[in-house]
């Protein structure tokens, strides 16, 4: 397997880039950076992708990346992509992302006076407690319809069998 694949695999992509260099580009050290890059195509293109500029026009705050990691010892680029990776694998994901799954269901209400109520009272005398409560009043439904939010799954799935039972209309998303 290739330093190449084997970095790759480590990395994050979303994260970290990786710009593989091929071959030996030469000795620039008594080179001025017009010339490393007029003559260098690989440090041409390396520039480019930093985006930060070169000689008189640098500018690290037009730099793509917050950490650029140098290295010509292919060992040491791969250790450094495999620290991260073991790094992120040792972060506990708790859910599924930053935004938390609502446990919702919209149900047809007649409007009556109490229908509210009846609804909640329902709920409430089989140990459910409705997290959130709303109206809804659109062209969609033709009647009243009122959305509710459980606080779990479990509750959720109660609710609208329990609902149903009493011959409710359920919609869930």
């Amino acid at each position: 397997m290739s330093v190449k694949s084997n970095g790759s695999q480590a990395r994050d992509p979303e994260f970290q880039a990786m710009y593989v260099m091929r071959g030996v580009p030469g000795n620039a050290f008594d080179m001025s950076t017009q010339d490393v890059l007029e003559k260098n195509e690989t440090f041409r293109n390396l520039a480019k992708a930093i985006n930060a500029g070169c000689g008189d026009t640098f500018d690290i705050t037009k730099c793509r990346f917050e950490k650029i990691i140098l290295s010509s010892d292919a060992d040491a680029l791969l250790q450094d992509f495999q620290s991260a990776k073991d790094y992120r694998d040792s972060i506990a994901i708790t859910n599924k992302g930053p935004i938390r799954e609502i446990y919702e269901l919209y149900l047809d209400l007649l409007d009556e006076a109490g229908g509210i109520a009846t609804v909640a009272t329902i709920l409430a005398s089989n140990h459910l407690s409705i997290k959130n409560i709303g109206i809804i009043h659109n062209r969609e439904f033709e009647d009243g319809v009122l959305r509710l939010e459980m606080y779990d799954r479990i509750s959720l799935d109660a609710a609208v069998q329990l609902l149903r039972k009493h011959h409710y209309t359920i919609y869930e998303r």
